[in-house]
């Protein structure tokens, strides 16, 4: 009894591992979302040091 138990808890262990493992692969897919950028008439460009740019 407690060794089908056993057998039983270690099968569901490999499961959810093999399903870790799974979701772990695709996580940069889910993640990553390409926008496509707006039109805009300007554009800003922040040049020098990042001090000097806060002033």
């Amino acid at each position: 009894m407690v060794l089908r138990l056993r057998i039983i808890l270690f099968g569901v262990l490999i499961v959810l591992v093999f399903m870790f493992i799974g979701g772990c692969r695709k996580t940069g897919l889910w993640l990553v979302r390409e926008d496509v950028p707006m039109h805009a008439d300007a554009m800003i460009l922040l040049m020098g040091p990042f001090p000097e740019r806060v002033l």
